[in-house]
């Protein structure tokens, strides 16, 4: 068992300049592994370190199947952020709380809103 705090990040169906914002907003310090949504990694036993944090764009959470967002929600290790393009308004915001999600953010995504 790792024992270590974790400095990993995962990006789950990120773009770009999202990947960006996120880089830039969290420091020098962190390291994000970007995933498709298509080629999401196994919830179970891994190789590869754990995640202190999991950034999902609300367009792929919708996107995914149930099955694996509750993978997703079942990772009690990671706390889940959803990201909002900012026009967007989350209708069932309280729900996503509710599921263990840790918070949602809007972009553009700043230093100060990833590091609270």
């Amino acid at each position: 068992m790792n024992t270590k705090v974790s400095n990993l990040m995962w990006g789950i169906g990120l773009t770009q300049e999202e990947e960006r914002e996120i880089l830039a907003g969290s420091g020098p310090s962190y390291r994000l592994a970007i995933f498709s949504q298509d080629q999401l990694p196994d919830p179970g036993p891994m190789d590869m370190d754990t995640p202190f944090l999991i950034w999902i764009p609300l367009r792929v959470w919708e996107e995914l199947l149930e099955d694996t967002r509750q993978d997703i929600l079942a990772m009690g290790c990671a706390q889940k952020i959803i990201v909002l393009d900012e026009d967007i308004t989350v209708p069932n915001l309280e729900n996503l709380l509710e599921l263990g999600v840790m918070g949602v953010l809007t972009r553009p995504l700043k230093s100060d809103s990833i590091t609270k």
